[in-house]
């Protein structure tokens, strides 16, 4: 598909639209579409920690002496 702009505009016509003027598509004939904002529930597993913090400190200082 190829699309041309006029720099001179910013206009871009290609093939499927190049026999309707921006007033035509923008005529407000249907409101443009709105992207709102939605919370979506999201499944996320419990996850056990594999170490035991104290455990894992009380070696590492350990192995620092």
């Amino acid at each position: 598909m190829l699309t041309i702009m006029e720099m001179s505009t910013g206009r871009c016509s290609d093939d499927l639209t190049a026999h309707y003027d921006e007033d035509v598509l923008n005529a407000n004939w249907t409101e443009p579409p709105r992207l709102e904002p939605q919370l979506q529930l999201v499944a996320v597993p419990v996850r056990e920690p594999g170490i035991d913090p104290a455990l894992y400190l009380n070696a590492f200082y350990a192995a620092q002496e």
